[in-house]
């Protein structure tokens, strides 16, 4: 959901010429969110190591930790199916 918003929010700052800055925006979000601040850092450090990333998900840290959870997903996945 973070990765569909900040496309969201990029997409419509492009639109209307706004020149958001999505790391910021994960800065500033952070201080009014306990429970995700370690995680908005995260968002944050993505925005930092390239500031036109097109999604989080191919954020070569993010995209890691998918592929390295890829497995139990898919295990999670066949026993909810079955």
């Amino acid at each position: 959901s973070y990765a569909q918003g900040m496309n969201l929010i990029r997409a419509k700052s492009e639109d209307m010429g706004w020149g958001i800055t999505l790391g910021e925006c994960a800065r500033i979000w952070k201080g009014g969110c306990i429970i995700r601040a370690v995680f908005l850092d995260r968002i944050k450090q993505a925005y930092d190591r390239d500031a036109n990333l097109q999604s989080l998900l191919v954020d070569p840290e993010f995209a890691k930790e998918l592929a390295d959870k890829n497995a139990a997903w898919r295990r999670v996945v066949a026993l909810c199916a079955t």
